[in-house]
């Protein structure tokens, strides 16, 4: 099976390439923060890859945040093509506790993970609380 991602124009597209395209796959994400250290958290995710796009899909659950603030940083499974600011963008929302929403974003370096940041760009960090969130990213 060719991997997904490396068809080129003209390419016969065998059953089993059709049958992967879409499905989902697992992983577990580290999540840091831009300043401090969060104590206690776990996270899930699962991502799809078609073509060059990945749709990564990720939950938080902070039950400690610790020193952490400023940026929330949750690494993906792919690598993130940044140029010319194409990274990633997306939303979060946080239902446990506050019931807040931000922006998910890839700029700058950000070729390993994204970031999280409240709607008004404060930090999204909270004595404790779910995060749930999509990022549509452009993969290297």
């Amino acid at each position: 099976m060719t991997a997904l991602g490396d068809f080129t124009a003209g390419d016969v597209l065998q059953a089993s390439d059709l049958n992967a395209i879409g499905t989902w796959t697992s992983y577990t994400p580290v999540v840091t923060a831009q300043t401090g250290t969060i104590t206690s958290y776990s996270a899930a995710g699962q991502y799809s890859i078609v073509n060059k796009i990945a749709v990564i899909k990720f939950q938080v659950s902070i039950t400690n945040k610790g020193t952490a603030s400023n940026a929330m940083y949750v690494t993906v499974p792919v690598t993130i093509d940044i140029t010319n600011d194409a990274g990633g963008k997306g939303t979060w929302v946080e239902w446990s506790v506050v019931g807040e929403t931000g922006a998910v974003f890839a700029i700058g370096a950000m070729t390993t993970y994204v970031g999280l940041l409240r709607h008004d760009w404060t930090t999204p960090f909270v004595s404790t609380g779910t995060f749930g969130g999509t990022a549509v990213v452009k993969v290297a």
